[in-house]
């Protein structure tokens, strides 16, 4: 597998241990806000595999403030990686993808897309973009042999959610295990922790109820 993001001393432990593990991994460090470094890791993963069979598109830059206190360059830079950076990934794989025939593209989300916390519109709007992206993507790419799967985390203990929610957090190997279950068993969309789907549903049944819940919960 090929590992990506901007971390590149992380990566290269990641990858260590993927090899002690008896696997293979090849780091290339990138930023997803420039289309060049985008360009490089898929060139990256070709040299080193031949070929692309999986893209997991997991950029997730958080911005959790009001939207009157957020600056331009916070907001530019949320969609940048948040939407943008899963669209470009996509868009460069894919031609590799379509001339085999196949291929599988997972992007995850969130289940902000469904349930809207305060101070996290701008985060939720990118990811809820995202969402909307894999289900087009999937409508236009079944008749062409891809696959596409929305993988949508609940809240995941990670620092990108330390101040964001009340909710319990999920150890970021739910993610890791939905993932690697989609790659498995392909599936269009896939919430972990799973219930939050019930979450999801009665937020959906009764508008407002947990709007109502979270804005209480957080003003305490």
């Amino acid at each position: 597998m090929l590992l990506a993001a901007r971390r590149d001393g992380l990566l290269r432990e990641i990858a260590s241990r993927i090899a002690a593990d008896g696997g293979r991994a090849v780091v290339c460090a990138a930023d997803l806000r420039r289309t060049n470094d985008i360009e490089r890791l898929v060139g990256c993963a070709l040299d080193a595999f031949g070929h692309i069979e999986v893209l997991v598109a997991n950029a997730g830059m958080g911005c959790h403030e009001a939207v009157a206190e957020t600056s331009d360059a916070e907001m530019a830079a949320v969609v940048e990686v948040n939407l943008l950076g899963v669209m470009r990934c996509a868009r460069m794989v894919l031609p590799h993808m379509l001339r085999r025939g196949r291929g599988h593209i997972i992007v995850v989300s969130s289940v902000t897309t469904g349930i809207a916390w305060p101070n996290d519109a701008i985060y939720a709007a990118t990811k809820a973009g995202v969402s909307r992206f894999a289900r087009g993507l999937r409508n236009e790419l079944a008749p062409r042999g891809i696959r596409v799967t929305d993988v949508v985390p609940g809240v995941i203990d990670t620092p990108l959610s330390r101040e964001a929610s009340v909710l319990p957090r999920a150890g970021a190997t739910r993610v890791a295990d939905a993932i690697v279950g989609a790659i498995r068993r392909p599936r269009n969309v896939v919430v972990t922790p799973s219930w939050y789907r019930l979450l999801l549903l009665v937020n959906r049944a009764l508008p407002g109820v947990v709007d109502s819940v979270l804005r209480r919960t957080s003003a305490e």
